[in-house]
């Protein structure tokens, strides 16, 4: 799931219409070049970052091999969070 789906879901728990904004590239691997020191680790970060704004992080049997049980969906999570994004 993308996060600008994510922020969808979150926006319609809550009431209210929200939308995600990429930060440009630029600004943001030089803001954590700065955070960092180091702005090849920053590259390598954003690098990293930038695959998941189309291709999100793959889903695994973490929780599941960890808690025994499968993982609760992300809307049902934020339904239960709702309260702390207002």
């Amino acid at each position: 799931m993308r996060q600008a789906d994510q922020v969808k879901i979150i926006g319609k728990a809550i009431g209210r219409n929200l939308h995600w904004d990429e930060e440009p590239f630029e600004e943001a691997r030089d803001r954590l070049a700065q955070e960092f020191g180091d702005l090849e680790l920053a590259e390598y970060i954003m690098e990293s970052w930038q695959e998941f704004i189309d291709k999100p992080e793959p889903v695994t049997s973490s929780v599941r091999m960890l808690t025994g049980r499968d993982p609760r969906s992300f809307e049902s999570w934020v339904l239960d969070h709702a309260h702390e994004f207002r």
